[in-house]
């Protein structure tokens, strides 16, 4: 690849493993692909800072708030803020709670939709893809996300809410793809927290397989305590427990992702 491909993983609805695809999607990428890989945590949570470092960023550290808004006499630029993690080829731009004051002082700007495409300029080059974890939300924060984005994808737990939801997800995307990002392309909806022996949570993934407007890819990630254990050593999923059942549906999602991009 010339340039990095752009991942936005979105969807409104919290709980869903937003977070948790984003990083171990990244990880997946890079372990099982030797892709270059930087994830952008454009969540003011951090979660995904978090989960991949170990630690919280300190006060004094630049972080994604500082891109963003560029204040000051000296220019941030998001190679500033991109911290390398344990894994080789994965490295992340991290953020903090300060994020949400960015939120804020962009709304007066012109064009703030589309200051995250802008700010990931320096980056485009020094990776393969790019993955955006946005926020639980549909604010300007993840209105930045999906602006600069090339692919998305959907984290859906297999649920009836969260099926539910998903209209409403679909109808928010292609209200982007019209107004703000004409090049964006739905890559799927990716089940999540999978019970295999909930009759609720199999007719929910049925409901999913029969829908027309999306792709919905076969990797469907279950649910695993371990997912849970792995963001407080700093690790993905993929790394703290290869042999975990979710660990294997994110590598097969990652093998997804790559043909989609390729194909």
């Amino acid at each position: 690849m010339n340039s990095a491909t752009i991942i936005t993983v979105f969807n409104h609805k919290g709980g869903v493993g937003k977070t948790t695809t984003a990083v171990n999607l990244a990880a997946g990428l890079c372990l099982g692909y030797g892709k270059r890989c930087l994830v952008v945590d454009m969540d003011p949570q951090a979660n995904a800072s978090r989960a991949l470092l170990g630690i919280e960023a300190t006060d004094a550290q630049q972080t994604m708030r500082d891109v963003l808004l560029n204040e000051g006499p000296v220019n941030r630029s998001i190679v500033d803020v991109v911290v390398k993690t344990s894994l080789p080829g994965l490295s992340v731009a991290v953020a903090d709670l300060s994020l949400s004051e960015a939120e804020l002082k962009l709304t007066s700007r012109m064009s703030r939709e589309l200051v995250l495409r802008e700010c990931l300029g320096p980056a485009i080059s020094s990776f393969d893809f790019i993955v955006i974890d946005c926020a639980p939300s549909l604010g300007l924060l993840t209105l930045n996300g999906l602006a600069a984005a090339q692919e998305v994808v959907i984290p859906c737990e297999t649920q009836f809410l969260s099926l539910r939801g998903l209209r409403y997800v679909l109808d928010v995307l292609n209200l982007v793809k019209a107004r703000l990002n004409p090049a964006m392309r739905v890559l799927g909806v990716l089940p999540t927290k999978f019970y295999v022996l909930s009759k609720a949570n199999n007719e929910a993934l049925d409901c999913m397989r029969n829908l027309k407007q999306v792709h919905v890819f076969e990797a469907v990630v279950p649910r695993d305590v371990r997912a849970e254990e792995a963001p407080s050593h700093g690790r993905s999923l993929i790394e703290y427990a290869p042999e975990s059942r979710a660990a294997a549906q994110y590598r097969k999602f990652a093998g997804e992702v790559i043909a989609l991009c390729q194909g």
